[in-house]
């Protein structure tokens, strides 16, 4: 990894913590991008998805995999009801484990909203996320986020406004039904991806260009042999069509 990152001049990593782990590593050149939700996709509303269940819903989104760390969710003893929606190599086992859960299975992205605004709060166990996009796309519909300490979630959620970070996950799960949903959705919008691509375009490291300067007949300088210096050209220009400033941005 370090021989295949070590020319780049930008690294890019999704959290401050991620960071400082390639950091820690003597991964070279690392700034923190970050991620994004789609504000108008994911925002508040009222949905009767899970409308026969008893309250509270418990919700996870997500693959269903060994490395999202479920069991720590489905084995916890919780009133009202667990909804898993996703799929994955863990679901059939994890169905037969845990009858009592509510196994939807795959939703089509356009449909997720009316997932998360059917919830009460949204159970996060996953301690090998880079990020957890999911987070955010709870958060902005107003459903607060209850995890385990990790470098995502603990970059991710304001602890004890959009959620809650505790290392006792029942815990969480019963103070995240406590929160606002308006200030949960607040904090989301500082996520928009707007920000993250204006981030995005900032970080992008342009080298310079190598320009053959024409001399007397029709010959260019790299004609003219060692004597003569070649020109290097930084471009200056925005991007084509993007709407973003050039490349170059400060941290």
């Amino acid at each position: 990894m370090r021989r295949f990152h070590r020319d780049s001049l930008t690294v890019m990593a999704p959290t401050r913590g991620i960071a400082a782990q390639l950091r820690a590593q003597e991964i070279g050149s690392v700034k923190v991008w970050g991620r994004g939700v789609d504000a108008r996709l994911f925002n508040r509303g009222r949905s009767w998805r899970f409308a026969g269940l008893p309250r509270p819903i418990f919700l996870s989104v997500g693959r269903v995999a060994s490395e999202k760390n479920l069991e720590a969710f489905l084995s916890l003893d919780l009133p009202g009801s667990k909804v898993v929606v996703g799929g994955g190599p863990s679901l059939a086992r994890l169905s037969r484990v845990y009858p009592q859960t509510h196994f939807v299975g795959r939703v089509d992205h356009q449909d997720l909203p009316s997932v998360y605004r059917a919830a009460d709060a949204f159970v996060f166990p996953s301690q090998t996320d880079t990020f957890g996009l999911v987070m955010l796309e709870a958060m902005a519909c107003g459903l607060p986020v209850a995890a385990l300490p990790h470098a995502a979630p603990n970059e991710v959620i304001d602890n004890g406004v959009a959620g809650v970070v505790d290392a006792d996950l029942r815990r969480a799960c019963l103070a995240a039904l406590e929160l606002d949903p308006a200030r949960v959705r607040a904090h989301a919008a500082g996520f928009g991806w707007e920000k993250a691509t204006e981030r995005f375009v900032s970080l992008l490291a342009v080298p310079a260009i190598k320009v053959r300067q024409p001399t007397r007949a029709g010959r260019t300088s790299a004609d003219q042999g060692p004597s003569q210096a070649t020109t290097w050209v930084a471009p200056t220009q925005s991007l084509p069509s993007s709407g973003y400033p050039a490349p170059g941005g400060s941290d």
